[in-house]
């Protein structure tokens, strides 16, 4: 049975960890802004012929041009993340298993750290957040903040990933449960 006391601090422990969403949301939201307009500048032609090779041409043109966003900056790429999740998730099955062939590579070579797992906001020793600072009580390291947000959201994503696949594994086309066996 849990005490007042654990049961404050659990609510507590919550209070503070929704506060941190909120706030992470809003620096990735600041971010993807200042990233944007940076990278118009800079490469103003290169982007919009990305936005355009996205948004109309052929399905193989298309997964390329989402696989150079995502390999540009994987961590201002979190919507074309769920552009490719949904892509997976299509009825057509070609364009799923294009999709889930592509996404699955982005995984293994961009996307996933290579000496561990995925770890949540809440798997994080959120006191370093304060304490990496050196600036004192109330100071929040930010860019550490959108990381870990960051890395959060991926996990979020690599499991309605992998909850796709398992999805696809009871396909009534055995070609389908096969190359998804593949993956």
């Amino acid at each position: 049975e849990e005490s007042v006391s654990e049961l404050t601090d659990r609510i507590y422990s919550q209070s503070v960890l929704n506060h941190l969403y909120t706030t992470a949301r809003q620096v990735m939201t600041t971010e993807l802004k200042l990233y944007e307009r940076v990278r118009e500048k800079r490469k103003g032609r290169d982007v919009q012929w990305l936005k355009t090779v996205v948004s109309s041409v052929t399905l193989n043109d298309k997964m390329a041009a989402l696989t150079l966003l995502v390999q540009e900056s994987p961590i201002h790429t979190l919507v074309t993340i769920d552009h490719f999740l949904n892509m997976a998730m299509k009825k057509s099955k070609r364009e799923s298993i294009l999709a889930i062939d592509t996404f699955k590579e982005l995984w293994i070579a961009d996307l996933l750290p290579e000496d561990r797992k995925l770890k949540s906001l809440q798997q994080r020793p959120l006191q370093q957040l304060v304490a990496s600072t050196g600036r004192g009580k109330g100071s929040c390291d930010f860019r550490l903040l959108l990381i870990w947000y960051y890395e959060d959201q991926l996990k979020t994503k690599y499991a309605r990933f992998i909850a796709t696949l398992q999805k696809l594994l009871h396909d009534p086309v055995a070609e389908i449960r096969e190359k998804i066996l593949g993956v």
